[in-house]
């Protein structure tokens, strides 16, 4: 009988301190977003920039930790897919992100046309005299991007906090825009379970 008490009262102080510890793990919880600006919001705002809805390229996926805890061992996985079939994936690690801190790093479209040539025309513009060639999808493509963000493991890769985004990208052809000066044409959208998400600044946060 002494036994049976010993095992219970050692499981329910296992119990409690489980319960004390995801109490606090919730506590130390970073706030990690998302967002895609284009070159001339960068080079105009930052990455405070609000998020772009036709973004051009260079395009940026920015990453912010918007809490006042640190983000640890973060590991950054995208990857985009064409009709569910994944053109290209990249993976980055990044050792720690500040409170109010952020990165950001390239969207890979330049990728996709490396490693998909097939999808893809090459277009002298007669305005620059030949120099310049516009690479442009042969049809208009609706890419999915899927972002993956993992931090604060408890141990290793064991239960780490994950956050999971994703956006919608239409990439014009020639047929939907045909001048060449606006190129190329990249409209993105913030969308998670079928909705349109409208990402909201941290300053207007602080109103």
């Amino acid at each position: 009988m002494i036994d049976i008490f010993g095992w219970v009262m050692a499981v329910a102080n296992v119990i409690l301190i489980c319960l004390i510890y995801a109490q606090y793990r919730e506590q130390k919880k970073p706030i990690i977003t998302t967002k895609i600006i284009n070159l001339d919001k960068k080079r105009t705002y930052g990455l405070d920039a609000e998020p772009s809805t036709f973004v051009g390229h260079p395009t940026y996926l920015v990453i912010r930790n918007i809490s006042n805890n640190l983000a640890s061992n973060i590991e950054i996985n995208y990857k985009f897919l064409l009709d569910n079939v994944k053109l290209t994936e990249i993976s980055k690690k990044l050792d720690y992100l500040n409170p109010n801190e952020a990165t950001h790093m390239i969207v890979g479209l330049r990728d996709i046309i490396e490693k998909r040539p097939d999808l893809f025309d090459k277009i002298e513009d007669p305005n620059l005299e030949g120099f310049i060639k516009h690479v442009i999808p042969k049809k208009s493509m609706y890419l999915l991007l899927n972002i993956y963000i993992s931090c604060n493991p408890v141990l290793g890769k064991f239960l780490p906090y994950e956050i999971k985004d994703s956006y919608e990208i239409w990439w014009c052809s020639l047929e939907h825009s045909p001048s060449l000066e606006d190129r190329p044409v990249v409209d993105c959208w913030n969308k998670r379970n079928g909705l349109y998400i409208k990402k909201i600044e941290s300053r207007e946060l602080k109103r």
